[in-house]
């Protein structure tokens, strides 16, 4: 499978949860419409991000856990982080981010000690609001 299926099928099983902007931003094909933002929301940011990381790339992770609940605290608080989610079977994460640009997320995500130190990666796709 590659990596846009398995963005799908996570997408799929995470619908009930985040609902339907995830699966708007993931499946090909959608009208174009759904895909443009809601005029009548108003945006205070730039960009939203759905991001997943699958499972850990390698072992140690547990050392830095406090530290990355605080920081991940930290991106909430400044409004980098509006949800994060772990998956129930354990291989991953998910939530939404935002920004102006994809290179200022990546930055500020860049301090969560998890992605600094190299135990997981995020893939990020570009949402808008239904």
């Amino acid at each position: 499978m590659g990596a846009g299926s398995s963005m799908a099928n996570a997408a799929r099983q995470i619908c009930t949860v985040l609902g339907a902007a995830a699966l708007v931003a993931i499946h090909g094909g959608t009208p174009a419409h759904f895909l443009q933002p809601n005029p009548r929301l108003p945006r205070t940011i730039d960009m939203d991000f759905l991001i997943t990381a699958g499972a850990f790339k390698k072992a140690g992770a547990d050392a830095y856990r406090e530290e990355e609940d605080r920081v991940l605290d930290e991106l909430r608080a400044e409004g980098v982080v509006s949800a994060a989610y772990r998956r129930t079977d354990g291989v991953g994460v998910l939530g939404f981010a935002h920004g102006t640009d994809l290179a200022s997320v990546k930055a500020k995500l860049a301090r969560l000690p998890f992605v600094a130190h190299g135990f997981m990666e995020f893939e990020f796709v570009e949402v808008v609001p239904v």
